[in-house]
């Protein structure tokens, strides 16, 4: 079905929004499940939410060139208060609710907002919050019904669309935070041509998402990619699985918006589910299904794995993700039932889509094929790796009060250097190999990506995610460690044989690891229970389980 034409090259957030209400009117553009009951708007009730809204901000005080700091989970007032303050011309920075205090104190004291915008749960969080910046913030409820009247409607300000709009705070999973500074022209062309590449899609989509809107992927990936080719957007209100399921079951997705470890995490919970309720014959028959399901046409295939689909709503037709790999075993299973998994790369600094898989265009093991005006460029450091570059409208000017880094992170001729290292096959999709910063260099030169020794581990059944990390012996000897964290199921059955235990895991990941050179497998298996450390968007915490295995071998 070809979708409905939508006004190219908006770069201002008032004229994106209006612009939608205009093409899509009273198609559903958000939908939400809060105090027991669905909440629905349409693009045309979205508009004129953020517009009456931003006439009561101005009343209220907020200035163009204002910072707004919001700290709430994703609602359909979040999305709201974030758009009403773009129309006034403000700065909005999305907090991680998941976030210490002391963690968060430090970003207020960075950024130093005029205002809050809070929810009930971080109401009083957000007040001992205020204190933190130079000049104590004013505190706003986003829960609480604002007095429109006509008098709200006031005259917009001219935003330059090169401008600093929003401060995205990211760590990764090494270093401090930092405040990447987005503009207009970035999100909103990030969106266009991600709209561009997907091509003709159904009108009637419904995509699920559990992806938080203070990460610029649940923001820009996730919301404005919806808004911009009409989708319904239902904002998952938590991520519990009896949430997720009130999602499935009541909207039905036909997409659905994750990482891939919540992916991988389904496929598991998939095959337990079939092993305890069917036995382990009918575990080995589906997954030889799995393996032959490429030489079978997809309508047999819809028939065989029907049962599997209606889980998801019956409608679902792939799931879209990024942030991390996505495993082979787990790209292959979804592939079989017809329920792909397409993912994409790129990072909060280049707003954030470089690379996407389609379903038109996809490659195992690729992050896909760059986005239509977006440059990327590999600078080779070996005979195939090198780090990725790119270069566009969809790059961030910089890192907020931090001159020395962003001079740091471009080269000449505007490239930013991404820190990821990878290369492109011989038909343009590029492959990531790893963190250059990750990377393990060995006393004879050969080179370790960790990433690709965990993926080999993370095959394993028994293993639910794993971190590999180079340290260097007191004499100089190269100590590859590999720590794995069994799944819950297999913690559950460990009992008291603590060495049983151990000895399975440690043996199952030996056997994996054989599919890698030599040079490549770990000098040491480490089983461990407890969770790994993680940041809030689910990426192990590399440089503290480094630390942890410094003063375990004391190097």
């Amino acid at each position: 079905m070809k979708r409905l034409a939508f006004p190219k090259n908006i770069f201002s957030y008032d004229e994106f929004v209006s612009a939608c209400a205009n093409t899509y009117g009273d198609r559903t553009a958000l939908s939400f499940f809060d105090n027991g009951e669905w909440k629905f708007l349409s693009y045309h009730e979205l508009y004129r939410n953020c517009d009456r809204l931003a006439g009561s901000l101005s009343r209220a005080g907020l200035k163009q060139g204002d910072r707004v700091a919001i700290l709430s989970q994703s609602s359909l007032e979040w999305v709201t208060h974030f758009f009403a303050s773009l129309f006034c011309g403000a700065v909005v920075i999305p907090l991680d609710c998941k976030l210490t205090k002391e963690e968060l104190q430090n970003l207020i004291q960075h950024c130093e907002p005029r205002f809050i915008f809070t929810s009930n749960t971080f109401r009083e969080t957000a007040r001992e919050l205020r204190h933190a910046s130079s000049e104590p913030a004013k505190v706003f409820n986003i829960e609480s019904p604002w007095d429109f009247n006509a008098a709200d409607s006031f005259q917009k300000p001219k935003v330059d669309p090169d401008s600093l709009a929003v401060i995205c705070y990211t760590s990764g999973t090494l270093g401090q935070q930092k405040g990447v500074e987005i503009t207009p022209r970035m999100l909103l062309f990030n969106a266009e041509k991600a709209a561009e590449y997907s091509g003709d899609l159904d009108d009637v989509e419904v995509v699920v998402s559990i992806l938080p809107l203070n990460h610029l992927y649940g923001l820009c990936a996730g919301l404005l990619y919806c808004m911009r080719v009409g989708f319904e957007l239902n904002l998952a209100h938590d991520i519990t699985p009896e949430a997720i399921r009130k999602c499935i079951v009541d909207r039905r997705p036909t997409q659905f918006f994750t990482v891939p470890l919540f992916v991988k995490t389904v496929m598991r919970a998939i095959l337990d589910r079939i092993k305890n309720d069917r036995g382990e014959k009918s575990l080995r028959t589906v997954l030889k299904l799995i393996r032959v399901s490429k030489y079978l046409p997809k309508f047999v295939r819809n028939k065989i794995f029907a049962q599997i689909k209606v889980g998801f709503g019956g409608r679902l037709k792939l799931f879209v993700c990024g942030g991390a790999e996505l495993d082979p075993e787990t790209y292959e299973f979804f592939k079989a039932i017809n329920i792909p998994a397409m993912i994409g790369y790129g990072l909060t600094e280049t707003g954030p889509v470089v690379t996407v898989n389609t379903p038109s265009a996809v490659r195992r093991g690729s992050v896909g094929r760059a986005l239509p005006e977006v440059e990327v460029r590999i600078v080779k450091e070996d005979e195939r790796d090198g780090e990725i570059l790119t270069r566009g409208a969809h790059v961030t000017k910089g890192y907020y009060k931090n001159p020395a880094l962003t001079a740091q992170a471009f080269s000449e001729g505007g490239w930013f250097h991404t820190g990821d290292l990878g290369y492109f096959d011989k038909d343009g999709f590029l492959y990531v190999s790893g963190r250059k910063k990750t990377l393990i260099v060995l006393s004879s030169g050969k080179k370790v990506h960790p990433e690709e020794v965990e993926l080999a581990v993370d095959q394993s059944v028994f293993v639910r995610m794993s971190c590999v990390s180079g340290l260097k012996t007191a004499e100089g000897n190269d100590f590859v460690v590999a720590v794995v964290l069994p799944t819950d199921a297999e913690i559950a059955a460990a009992g008291t044989d603590t060495n049983a235990f151990e000895q399975k895991i440690t043996e199952d990941v030996t056997r994996r690891l054989e599919v890698l050179s030599t040079y490549k497998r770990p000098n040491k298996i480490i089983v461990r229970t407890q969770p790994f450390p993680m940041t809030t968007t689910m990426k192990i915490k590399r440089d503290e389980v480094a630390k942890e295995l410094k003063r375990m071998f004391t190097l």
